[in-house]
């Protein structure tokens, strides 16, 4: 909850990008329960984007926040 507090107004970008990588992993978990490798990988590839998407967006406000 003090995540959110602190992000405000950026809080629900960040909740989006929580829900993005949340989805892309539950279909990673049933692409490879199916066996299915092709749509593991590009599940896994939504996965690192999501991630990636909210560090660029957030991990500098967050390493500065906290450093203080």
């Amino acid at each position: 909850m003090r995540t959110l507090a602190y992000l405000g107004a950026d809080a629900t970008k960040f909740r989006n990008f929580d829900a993005q990588t949340h989805e892309a992993a539950l279909a990673m978990k049933l692409a490879a329960a199916s066996s299915d490798g092709k749509a593991v990988i590009q599940s896994f590839a939504h996965v690192q984007e999501s991630c990636l998407g909210c560090h660029q967006a957030f991990r500098k406000p967050f390493v500065e926040h906290s450093s203080n």
